[in-house]
């Protein structure tokens, strides 16, 4: 399941490459014609391409692009059925990657994840067609949506994973529409620097603060652990007691 999920942008983007085609490239009889974006030698639905979408990309499709979010649906909503609570062990060691993190009644929340990964990879294949701004654009909506759903039900727990996951999305949302802006040349030639520097800022600081939470929910986790690494750590940095001369003395005594 974990490298399933990892894999799924990677296998999805692929899968439309495959198909994103473009036509109107040729004049004459070949104008009909419709060529591969990703090798604009290769014809569309033709010979070696076609064998290529039926053997490969139409099982893809339907197997992984749709079906794996289907799978986890099924999947956790079997294990929440027939379990008391997600919390359980043998739920957390299996699903975790799926499960941990987000509130009881928004358990199947990484599916709309992975949703929001599908489309935004469909908007960088096909978004070809429509150009940058037309990629742009979409992206801009469909990151919107996003925001909205997840401002209105807040699935995870606590605030500082919502929060995170927020800040993400609206860095997202600014950075492509500032690409808007520098693409249609809205911003003149004296702020463009600054601006663009000023966006780098904001994204390295957000990755710096991120890294920063996950140093110290180990660091928290490793205190709380009864595993073998981390009792051995434990011992490691156990500062060692210093014993007075009077404590020696009176042990002594008592030995006598």
């Amino acid at each position: 399941v974990t490298i399933g999920v990892l894999l799924y942008p990677t296998l999805v983007v692929s899968f439309f490459k495959m198909l994103a085609c473009e036509r109107d490239l040729l004049d004459g009889e070949h104008k009909d014609d419709m060529y591969l974006m990703a090798d604009l030698e290769v014809v569309c639905f033709r010979g070696l391409h076609l064998d290529y979408v039926l053997g490969i990309g139409i099982p893809v499709g339907l197997l992984y692009v749709i079906g794996m979010p289907l799978y986890m649906l099924l999947l956790m909503h079997h294990v929440i059925k027939h379990v008391d609570t997600e919390h359980h062990d043998s739920v957390q060691y299996r699903f975790g990657i799926l499960m941990a993190g987000f509130k009881e009644k928004h358990y199947a929340w990484e599916i709309l994840v992975t949703v929001r990964k599908a489309i935004m990879s469909l908007i960088a294949t096909f978004g070809i067609v429509l150009g940058p701004d037309g990629q742009l654009y979409f992206a801009i909506l469909a990151i919107g949506f996003f925001i909205c759903v997840h401002v209105a039900n807040t699935p995870y727990h606590g605030n500082m994973l919502n929060n995170l996951e927020l800040w993400n999305l609206l860095i997202v949302f600014i950075s492509l529409y500032f690409g808007i802006l520098f693409l249609l040349e809205k911003i003149e030639n004296d702020l463009a620097t600054p601006v663009a520097i000023t966006l780098l800022c904001l994204q390295g600081g957000f990755v710096l603060y991120c890294v920063f939470h996950i140093i110290e929910d180990g660091n928290i986790f490793r205190k709380k652990s009864n595993t073998a690494p981390a009792i051995a750590i434990k011992k490691i940095r156990k500062k060692p007691t210093r014993v007075s001369p009077s404590d020696r003395l009176k042990k002594k005594v008592n030995l006598v």
